[in-house]
């Protein structure tokens, strides 16, 4: 499960489907991502990018993959 994207999701106070209205991604992808059955580490950096716009959150704060979060968080801050 991809607590990081859940919490940011709840954090927020938002369903599904409020963050689907808002970042324009389905709700079943983000739940998909959400119970891993597809991964955030391998998910296409357009939907990752319309979440974490939606979310308010950078895209190192939904990935799981330490080594990916480090490359990302490197380019996040260049």
């Amino acid at each position: 499960m991809n607590n990081n994207l859940m919490q940011k999701r709840l954090n927020k106070g938002w369903t599904r489907k409020q963050l689907e209205e808002v970042s324009g991604v389905s709700h079943t992808v983000i739940k998909a991502l959400e119970y891993d059955v597809r991964s955030t580490n391998s998910a296409q950096i357009d939907t990752l990018a319309k979440l974490c716009c939606a979310l308010e959150c950078r895209i190192s704060d939904v990935l799981t993959e330490q080594s990916l979060i480090e490359k990302v968080r490197e380019c996040e801050e260049n």
